[in-house]
């Protein structure tokens, strides 16, 4: 009996997880820019040693819990984890606590007020139910499924890079600056909900301050007024407005990282020469294009940012940092118009391509093969001669230990499943045995350890997080 992995259900505990990363990771990002206001109200006491110990004794425990709460919650271990989805749960009922209080007290004032105060609490009341419907997965899910979900890259992944940010760039600091400002404009863009419910508090006590709380001034309810037409076009227009544009912009630099990030696989071996990650699958379907499937609107939303990225852009910022993902790419293909004649050239961000002529495809597979470290093998619903002759490479059992086989999205459907697994069976001689035979659920991926254990990934779905679940299952097996 083969092990099976419900991909599917391990999947969407990562995906849920992910808003509560986000909002962790907006907290992170805070810190620097508290240190700066710090810093300036230091500078405007004229370096008066006091400010600096108030910071120290009233926020450095909060510093500490943020920075805590990040790291633990992208971490490996199941009950660091589940402790930091508790601490992030008990922080967003403060914050729903504090914004039930302001409307409370806006109610005192005039209506522009309490509408402030009202949208306050209905944004804080939608981002407290995204979160509980983020966190409750840590607490379902097994510890086997929080470990698989965890990162290797504590850092990286507290931060918002992709686990191989460093080998995408091939160390230039430049190129991480730009993945590290992009990852803190998109983390900005949710820290603007932060600063909503904060700067509610500050603008009441500035209010209160140079108004005056005795309502039956007539002058002093004007000048309420005035603060509360303030609040309603900080809720109304700037709020949005600094949500829309962080993340518009960290969408640009984004792009403008990957372009920079584009080299061939001859540079990327030369730089990295470790053995190499080879990833093979039919040149029609070149980029196996991934859907993701939120549950909540801001899931929704930043999956939207996120677009729909293809599998080998998948390969590359998640398991580059374990070797050079390199492919073969079709002889003279063109790419932006031009035509790719030697390995020298750059082609598109993704997976680092290897050309070579149409007569010498099979050895340079074959060679490529032994010496990789690992091997990606998808599998379409039309597969041509070219894929059975790479899967009948495959079937060797030196080869066969180090390879995971995917089976494209187009073979989610039982019948389609059914079909594509029965003809890598066959075409192996059986050395691949037909994975569905054993699992009531489609069959997403089927790889085996150097000890013959076969291990079998399922999904109903499909989706991006399944299939880096699966490999992820094959690369810590």
């Amino acid at each position: 009996m083969p092990r099976i992995i419900d991909g599917g259900r391990v999947g969407r505990l990562y995906e849920r997880a992910q808003v509560g990363r986000y909002f962790a990771r907006s907290l992170l990002y805070a810190i620097p820019l508290y240190f700066v206001g710090v810093a300036t109200q230091w500078f405007l006491a004229g370096y008066a040693w006091a400010t600096v110990q108030s910071f120290l004794v009233l926020q450095a425990p909060w510093v500490a819990a943020y920075v805590f709460i990040t790291v633990a919650l992208v971490s490996r271990s199941p009950w660091l984890v589940r402790i930091a989805a508790l601490a992030l749960s008990a922080l967003m009922v403060h914050w729903l606590y504090e914004a039930g209080q302001q409307l409370h007290r806006a109610l005192a004032y005039d209506w522009q007020w309490v509408l402030a105060g009202s949208v306050r609490l209905v944004i804080t009341t939608w981002l407290a139910v995204e979160l509980a419907a983020a966190l409750a997965p840590t607490y379902r899910g097994t510890s086997s499924e929080l470990r698989l979900g965890g990162e290797n890259r504590l850092l990286f992944a507290a931060l918002g890079l992709p686990p191989s940010a460093r080998q995408i760039a091939l160390g230039r600091v430049g190129m991480l600056l730009l993945l590290l400002t992009s990852a803190f404009l998109f983390a900005f863009a949710l820290l603007q909900t932060t600063g909503l419910i904060v700067s509610a508090e500050v603008l009441h006590e500035r209010a209160i301050g140079q108004c005056g709380s005795n309502l039956a001034d007539a002058a002093r309810v004007a000048c309420l007024a005035e603060f509360g037409q303030a609040e309603l076009v900080g809720q109304l227009v700037i709020w949005p407005t600094f949500f829309v544009l962080p993340v518009a912009l960290a969408r640009w630099l984004q792009r403008l990282a990957r372009r920079k990030a584009r080299r061939s696989a001859a540079d990327a071996t030369k730089h990295d020469p470790r053995p190499p990650i080879l990833f093979l699958r039919a040149f029609e379907d070149d980029q196996v294009a991934l859907s993701h499937g939120p549950a909540t609107l801001l899931a929704w939303i930043f999956g939207f940012i996120r677009g729909k990225p293809p599998l080998d852009h998948l390969l590359i910022e998640e398991f580059a940092a374990i070797g050079p993902t390199v492919a073969l790419a079709k002889a003279k293909e063109r790419l932006r118009g031009a035509q790719v004649k030697t390995e020298h050239e750059i082609p598109e961000f993704g997976v680092w391509r290897i050309v070579a002529e149409h007569e010498d495809w099979q050895t340079v597979v074959r060679e490529r093969a032994r010496a990789a470290r690992a091997i990606i093998m998808v599998v379409n619903g039309k597969p041509n001669d070219g894929l059975a002759w790479e899967m009948q490479l495959l079937g060797t059992g030196e080869l066969l230990a180090k390879t995971v086989i995917l089976v494209a999205p187009d073979c989610a459907a039982s019948a389609a499943n059914a079909k594509a697994w029965a003809w890598i069976s066959a075409t192996t001689e059986g050395r691949v045995a037909n994975a569905t035979t054993d699992s009531a659920s489609p069959v997403l991926a089927c790889f085996q350890t150097a000890s013959g254990e076969v291990t079998v990934v399922t999904s109903s779905r499909f989706e991006r997080a399944d299939y880096l679940m699966a490999l992820r299952a094959f690369f810590r097996r």
